[in-house]
């Protein structure tokens, strides 16, 4: 029978690991919060019937879709929660752009969880991407906070280029298997210029 002969410290080491080693998507905070309306795309594209506003509909979600993973940032506001299995002494929050951390939590090699303190237990750096610094916390910690825009914040680029894009899929919707000429990857090239300011290096 196997026995496993190696000795391990009391606590577990705390580690300089920047990235959690897991996120989930809890879902949006607004589920009726849209970066264009069909009333928008149909004004844009133009379309001047209600037959297609279904299909519409699901473009713009599709599209917008495709635009957060280009820019590597959330546009739609989303609950999103985060694990380090190790805490670290800095966590980087992913996604972004971040508007409030809604709680921290330590929990320890029990399963036991402690509801961290901001300004006692942690501190926050950053304005738009926030990270966690001088962490007080045991085994693993769990951060929930809300990634993307609100309604009134988004950049004027973003709703430009998935209104761009959203014309150009919307034109080759007869043949989906055939990639405009001008889209380069899952984005148009027109699309891709108006969105290269806002490009997050990480995500």
């Amino acid at each position: 029978m196997f026995r496993d002969t190696r000795t391990y410290p009391l606590s577990a080491p705390r580690v300089v690991r920047f990235d959690p080693d897991q996120t989930l998507l809890l879902g949006p905070v607004d589920e009726s919060q849209v970066v264009v309306s069909v009333e928008q795309a149909k004004a844009f594209l133009p379309v001047r019937v209600n037959t297609y506003d279904n299909q519409i509909a699901k473009l713009i979600d599709a599209v917008t879709r495709q635009v957060e993973s280009y820019v590597r940032r959330d546009v739609i506001l989303k609950n999103v929660q985060s694990f380090w299995f190790r805490t670290p002494q800095i966590a980087i929050l992913p996604r972004g752009p971040h508007s409030e951390i809604i709680k921290v939590e330590s929990i320890n090699a029990d399963g036991d969880i402690t509801e961290l303190a901001e300004g006692v237990d942690y501190r926050v750096e950053g304005y738009t991407f926030k990270q966690l610094v001088s962490i007080n916390g045991e085994r693993s910690l769990s951060v929930q906070f809300r990634s993307g825009y609100d309604a009134d914040k988004i950049p004027l680029e973003i709703p430009q280029a998935i209104l761009q894009e959203l014309s150009l899929q919307f034109k080759n919707r007869q043949d989906p298997d055939t990639p405009a000429m001008t889209s380069v990857g899952s984005l148009s090239l027109e699309a891709r210029h108006l969105l290269s300011s806002l490009i997050r290096r990480s995500y």
